[in-house]
């Protein structure tokens, strides 16, 4: 929370804006700070669970995936200061010119909305479940 508050304050709001790799920048690290809020959030939660079973694969999955998005705004942000790693040329490689905006179609917003219903909707059946009948 910090370094997604201190990274608005070092360019002005204008200016990021305008660049899309500011915009790209901007919108990875609002992802990476809600992915890994979450990802604390069930790891505080869920803590004496996390390794058990197959469930440490899943665990790891998850890591991974936070991992690979922290780089990735790491990487854009010292773009943004002028020093493209490694990282920003193996994106290019992958198809993500990062000099350009990354766009999410729409039809993809309608995908996510019915996957995060999808996902309450299994955990609160999965939480009735386990809880078992009264």
């Amino acid at each position: 929370f910090v370094t997604y508050g201190l990274g608005l304050t070092i360019y002005p709001w204008s200016a990021i804006t305008e660049s899309p790799l500011g915009r790209n920048h901007i919108m990875l690290a609002t992802w990476t700070l809600s992915y890994w809020t979450v990802m604390t959030v069930l790891g505080y939660r869920f803590r004496r669970h996390l390794f058990d079973g197959a469930q440490r694969w899943i665990t790891l999955a998850l890591a991974t995936i936070g991992v690979a998005v922290i780089t990735i705004t790491g990487t854009l942000g010292g773009s943004l200061g002028g020093t493209p790693s490694l990282v920003t040329k193996s994106l290019g490689w992958a198809g993500w010119n990062v000099y350009m905006t990354f766009y999410l179609p729409t039809w993809m917003l309608l995908v996510y909305a019915v996957g995060a219903i999808a996902l309450v909707v299994i955990g609160v059946m999965g939480h009735r479940a386990q809880a078992g009948p009264k």
